[in-house]
């Protein structure tokens, strides 16, 4: 829990989850995430534990 900003920012910036906000106006969701890079991936699913103990 002491690093958990840092793992949701790995998680955006490897393409695990998209930033994405809704505009209640326009009707309109703007996808605010950079193109992922996927060379992170592994990185992030290595510090989750449950993908590391498979």
């Amino acid at each position: 829990m002491s690093c958990s900003l840092s793992e949701e920012k790995l998680a955006i910036d490897s393409g695990y989850v998209l930033l994405m906000r809704y505009n209640q106006e326009t009707n309109i969701i703007n996808l605010d995430s950079k193109e992922p890079n996927f060379e992170k991936y592994d990185e992030f699913l290595m510090n989750e534990v449950r993908y590391r103990s498979l």
